[in-house]
């Protein structure tokens, strides 16, 4: 590919310059807000990914739940997450970023404390382990877009590559927490129950301590 002549005579010179991208990335990495809500909202990326990739299996091993029974829950979680996510875009007018960021994050937190808790007492009830699921996700649809819109308000003139090497990271991220779930699956809904939760918590934590309170309200439009 490299050894190709060029066929365009007079080539933009701001086409596909790696050197212009590393050094947008690099500036991107100088801001502690940039990286703090990379890895808030990455994590609550994990969370979603966790819950996607093993909830189908602990369903059916652990629920006896049909591929129709299934997916009821799951359509009422989407439901819940489409619910938070007009909310959050409703909030944004009247509230800042910062403080919608951290209510989503104490939603998650009180997800997650309610899948720990359904976890232990057994039988599982569906309903109510798929609607401490849908809490966790209600903080989600707060979190992960609020995040994104945090990261790139100080980069507005380079939005498009510090949001795809924002996309990148995250998906690197839940890659890996869906991967890790492949292999630790055992039949039960402890693995799920561990990776939701340990994820939420690592979302609002991490934004709780580093996260700084902005001036501007406003999200990238």
């Amino acid at each position: 590919l490299w050894g190709l002549q060029e066929t365009i005579r007079k080539k933009d010179p701001k086409a596909i310059n790696f050197g212009q991208v590393k050094s947008k990335i690099n500036l991107a990495l100088k801001s502690s807000n940039f990286k703090t809500c990379l890895f808030s909202g990455g994590f609550s990326i994990c969370a979603i990914v966790a819950y996607l990739s093993a909830s189908p299996g602990v369903g059916k091993s652990v629920m006896g739940l049909s591929p129709q029974e299934y997916s009821y829950y799951f359509g009422f979680v989407a439901l819940l997450i489409l619910l938070g996510a007009q909310t959050s875009n409703y909030l944004s007018k009247s509230f800042s970023l910062h403080s919608l960021i951290i209510l989503g994050g104490v939603v998650q937190i009180l997800g997650a404390v309610g899948i720990i808790l359904v976890t232990i007492i057994a039988p599982i009830k569906p309903m109510l382990f798929f609607g401490c699921i849908g809490i966790s996700m209600i903080g989600f649809s707060f979190v992960f877009p609020l995040t994104t819109a945090r990261a790139l308000n100080p980069f507005p003139e380079m939005a498009g590559t510090i949001s795809s090497f924002l996309g990148f990271i995250q998906s690197l991220m839940g890659a890996a927490t869906s991967g890790f779930l492949a292999l630790l699956f055992d039949g039960t809904s402890i693995p799920l129950c561990i990776f939701m939760a340990s994820s939420c918590f690592l979302s609002t934590g991490i934004y709780i301590l580093y996260g700084v309170k902005e001036t501007d309200n406003n999200l990238i439009t």
